[in-house]
């Protein structure tokens, strides 16, 4: 089966070429340009991964990142955390807040596709 990987950026630009190049490397990609539409999404799928920037024009990826936390659907989801500040504080506190990486924009398009292959890499042969 092919890993589902849901992107929750409200730049479509952005959101745009990391869905391409996470499509080009064997997933499945849905993109949310907003918590609304992210949580649209988790009532009707869960993920294999989760991609979320915490600046969304209608929450903080911080308070949505809690939300799917306490979600039993994706409590175990693998989540990449993606912002504009890359102060160690706020990796921080998105760690803590229940992301599994973060990354600190600009950051290379590898560096995501890497996060995203090493914690799909466990799902895939059963070690997740």
């Amino acid at each position: 089966m092919t890993p589902r990987v849901l992107i929750i950026e409200d730049e479509t630009t952005l959101a745009g070429l990391w869905a391409e190049l996470i499509a080009g490397a064997g997933f499945q990609v849905a993109l949310a340009p907003d918590a609304r539409a992210a949580r649209a999404h988790l009532a009707r799928e869960t993920p294999d991964l989760i991609v979320l920037d915490t600046a969304l024009p209608d929450a903080t990826g911080h308070a949505l990142c809690q939300e799917i936390r306490a979600r039993a659907q994706t409590r175990a989801t693998p989540l990449v955390m993606t912002s504009d500040c890359g102060r160690d504080i706020d990796a921080e506190k998105g760690l803590a807040l229940g992301a599994d990486a973060y990354l600190g924009k600009p950051f290379c398009c590898g560096d995501l596709l890497d996060a995203i292959q090493g914690m799909i890499a466990p799902l895939r042969t059963g070690g997740g």
